[in-house]
């Protein structure tokens, strides 16, 4: 029963492969990540289990890429480490692919909420090259809606970093659910695996703190990279794309921490605290609901419901440029 349903996985993780590579033009944030690489062409590394008490729950070590790693200087130190907004752009990816081979439809579906938080509060967080252990289990899959949990652990000390969930809607339409049915899937995947590409991911990407490019509108309208300001905006490339040619829900939530810790840096140096300093400001807890979509250009705006002594609690909205609709 287990090495059946690590089959079925490895199964569904080359199918979405294939599907990406055929379908995504850019990709290069997705990429970056390495997922799909690491588990398909580092099998004695990642150690992708299942737990013999369920079969709905998968865990495997993930090598964090020095390309996910953002950098920041403290003082005189430059470092280099793995934020949450990344794990949470991890975890979306995993979980995804894994409700995927849970349906008995296939069904990839879109996100509806995604989040995570801390699993301390003083918890050191990855750098590049460390070895985490990712859990990640399907709790649910209904008509509708699937619901998934994980977690992530460092190896070299077992501590726990961070907890979440994911929540997809899940139809997709006559068409694909037939094709990705019980029935017909077995000829769906074959066709793919046949007409795709056969040209092999190096593991290689791009580091996101290029791709991360966010602007600012100053209050007299011109824009600037580096000033401060209540609204910022984020020039959308396939680049930041997922599958099916629209913003990653990943890149979304890597977008809203960094103007997040932006807008709190301006905070504490306006008010002369020694929290400006990078190293002491972190994101504890995301949670995100997506609205609809997007593939261009948007706007953020932001608000702050309370500023404490050791936390802040901030609201952020992106707005497409497009029609002015919240994503």
């Amino acid at each position: 029963m287990e090495d059946s349903r690590i089959q079925t996985i490895y199964e569904t993780i080359e199918f979405v492969s294939k599907v990406e590579e055929s379908q995504r033009q850019g990709g290069k944030f997705s990429k970056s990540f390495q997922t799909i690489h690491q588990l398909l062409h580092d099998k004695s590394k990642t150690d992708l289990s299942v737990p013999p008490d369920d079969a709905n729950a998968i865990s495997f070590r993930y090598t964090i890429p020095k390309e996910i790693c953002m950098s920041a200087k403290t003082g005189r130190d430059l470092f280099s480490e793995v934020t949450l907004s990344a794990l949470l752009s991890l975890f979306d990816e995993v979980t995804s692919w894994l409700i995927m081979s849970v349906d008995r439809r296939k069904r990839g579906g879109v996100s509806v909420a995604l989040g995570c938080h801390l699993a301390e509060t003083n918890v050191a967080m990855p750098e590049a090259g460390d070895v985490v252990e990712i859990l990640a289990k399907v709790d649910k899959i209904g008509r509708n809606l699937g619901f998934a949990s994980f977690e992530a652990r460092r190896v070299d000390t077992g501590q726990r970093i961070c907890i979440g969930y994911h929540t997809k809607f899940l139809p997709m339409g006559w068409l694909f659910e037939t094709a990705m049915g019980p029935y017909l899937y077995p000829i769906t995947r074959a066709a793919v695996m046949h007409f795709s590409s056969e040209k092999a991911e190096n593991g290689e990407g791009q580091s996101l703190s290029d791709l991360l490019k966010i602007g600012v509108i100053n209050d007299n309208g011109t824009s600037d990279s580096t000033s401060s300001s209540s609204k910022y905006t984020f020039n959308i490339t396939d680049d930041h794309w997922n599958a099916v040619g629209t913003l990653h829900g990943g890149c979304q939530a890597m977008i809203y921490e960094e103007v997040g810790r932006r807008i709190m840096q301006a905070e504490c140096s306006a008010n002369s605290l020694s929290a400006a300093d990078n190293n002491l400001l972190h994101l504890e807890s995301i949670h995100i609901d997506y609205l609809t979509t997007e593939s261009k250009g948007v706007t953020l705006d932001y608000g702050l419901f309370n500023i404490g002594i050791n936390r802040a609690l901030m609201r952020v909205e992106m707005k497409s440029c497009n029609n002015g609709s919240k994503v």
